[in-house]
């Protein structure tokens, strides 16, 4: 998983930036339009006097758009305005000011109430000169029972039938123990049966990456970002997995999008900061190793050495070395060790003939 990046070809920065952000620009605009052209514009959505829009998503526990008319209830000190959804799941509360709003809905008697709080910052103006829009995304949680809570209940797999459950069972089993090609074998028989099963197309996924076959793994994962566009573990894994099959700007899109509600993912900023090296943004990739690192955990450990290989690019041999020193000291079992050796010993010789 955490096969060294670092002697990828490099790549002129300002050229891929400008990718980046023509990119990232693209997706925004498109996301926009679609969701307003998508959106239940209700005529008592008559706002509160601001310029700013609060663009909400509902999704079933099993990840896909919710597809009934519910009222979703937007309270603030203002007092309290209804909008429903539409076939999609989507709604929307326009013409507001800044502030702090409550969203409350009632999906029906076998979910629970959901609440979000939204955080309106001002009249800012976004990237196509209109108020600022705030997205929301609500993922419908099922009641759980007296009986089912001396179980485990996972929201993941309602609906879904029972002979795909048991494959997908088996087949994680199967991972576990290290046959994850006999493993992928069931997972797609768990496809074949409940091709709407995100959580199998995202193991597969896993898989292929698990082999070290991250090429193979962009399809399935592609598949449970279609099912479920706002789950959080698909969309990393595909960030991953089109970082390692050599597409780091697409990649960064992703991991970003997938930081959008979870910026406390270590593995996220980890794994961008990476793809940004690979574009040679150091500036962005030193931010993002950083904050991995102040989030922490043992998978934060791999940052030092990345950025040790980021500050002996810039030519830093000091701080290179020490970052070195560091990974080795927090990860004294590493494989390579003894060539990470070789290397500060390089970068203190060379810092010390500079002095």
């Amino acid at each position: 998983m955490f096969r060294s990046l670092l002697t990828s070809p490099r790549i002129r920065a300002g050229f891929y930036f400008a990718c980046v952000f023509s990119l990232t620009l693209t997706f925004s605009v498109a996301a926009v339009g679609q969701s307003r052209r998508g959106v239940d514009m209700d005529a008592n959505n008559v706002g509160n006097g601001g310029v700013a829009t609060i663009t909400g998503h509902i999704y079933y526990p099993g990840g896909r758009p919710f597809d009934q008319r519910v009222a979703v209830r937007l309270q603030s000190i203002n007092g309290e305005q209804i909008a429903f959804s539409n076939e999609n799941g989507a709604f929307t509360f326009a013409r507001l000011s800044a502030g702090t709003y409550s969203l409350q809905l009632d999906a029906g008697k076998e979910y629970e109430t959901a609440r979000e709080t939204v955080e309106v910052r001002g009249p800012r103006r976004n990237a196509i000169g209109s108020g600022e829009i705030v997205p929301v995304y609500i993922n419908l949680k099922l009641k759980v029972t007296t009986v089912e809570r001396a179980g485990t209940v996972d929201a993941n797999l309602a609906g879904i039938p029972d002979a795909a459950l048991k494959l997908y069972k088996e087949a994680k089993a199967l991972a576990q123990s290290g046959e994850r090609a006999k493993a992928i074998e069931l997972l797609d028989k768990a496809i074949e049966k409940a091709p709407e099963f995100m959580l199998a197309h995202n193991e597969k996924g896993v898989q292929y990456l698990q082999l070290g076959q991250p090429a193979k793994a962009v399809e399935p994962l592609e598949a449970a970002i279609k099912l479920s566009p706002e789950a959080f573990q698909p969309r990393i894994n595909y960030g991953i997995a089109l970082l390692q099959s050599g597409r780091p700007i697409s990649s960064t899109l992703e991991l970003r999008h997938a930081l959008q509600n979870h910026d406390s993912s270590c593995r996220a900023h980890l794994y961008l900061g990476i793809a940004y090296l690979n574009l040679d943004l150091k500036a962005d990739a030193e931010s993002e190793l950083q904050r991995a690192l102040k989030i922490g955990g043992d998978e934060s450990i791999v940052a030092h050495r990345y950025l040790g290989g980021l500050y002996a690019r810039q030519g830093d041999k000091v701080r290179a070395a020490e970052e070195l020193e560091t990974y080795l000291r927090l990860s004294p079992k590493a494989a390579e060790t003894e060539h990470i050796r070789v290397i500060i010993d390089t970068l203190q010789k060379g810092a010390q003939a500079n002095k």
